[in-house]
């Protein structure tokens, strides 16, 4: 990682150098010293570019096998009682019959009791409507575990309120 910084940094040095010369070369013409100067600033330019894409693909790499990694080790197997409330919820989902799933889900209504989805239905929900909504691909999304609230401030004052709240 430090070495596509340095590399970056030296491209930006040599972008200035070049535009140095090329805004001396604006009040006369250029002479041969000066053409060959900037044909090396040029090319090291053009090197230094592909440095940084071959580093930067590499680093693609590197966090591609970091995630994978990372998926593989997080992923617990899953116990029978999940495999059946997955199931009784897939056949929610088809049949509408809920009494077998009820029986895996929550139980306190304020708990979203029934309404309990896998985790993995609602990972591949979302990934279908990525895949189906082209704005969702140019949108930064934000992967939240666990949040009980995303924590928006309100205002609870009325203007009756002798203070605020």
């Amino acid at each position: 990682m430090s070495k596509l910084i340095e590399f970056k940094q030296e491209r930006a040095n040599i972008t200035a150098q070049i535009r140095a010369v090329m805004d001396e070369a604006e009040t006369r013409e250029m002479d041969c010293t000066k053409k060959d100067e900037l044909k090396k600033l040029e090319d090291r330019f053009d090197a230094l570019s592909a440095s940084i894409d071959i580093e930067e693909r590499q680093l693609e790499r590197e966090r591609k096998i970091g995630e994978l990694a990372a998926k593989t080790a997080e992923a617990p197997a899953a116990t029978p009682d999940e495999e059946k409330r997955k199931a009784a919820f897939l056949d929610y989902l088809r049949t509408a019959n809920d009494t077998e799933y009820r029986a895996y889900t929550q139980t306190a209504a304020t708990a979203a009791g029934n309404l309990v989805a896998p985790t993995e239905f609602v990972a591949q929900l979302i990934k279908t409507l990525d895949d189906s909504v082209f704005i969702r691909g140019k949108a930064t999304k934000f992967q939240l575990s666990g949040a009980q609230t995303l924590g928006f401030p309100k205002e609870t004052a009325t203007m009756s309120d002798a203070e605020w709240t």
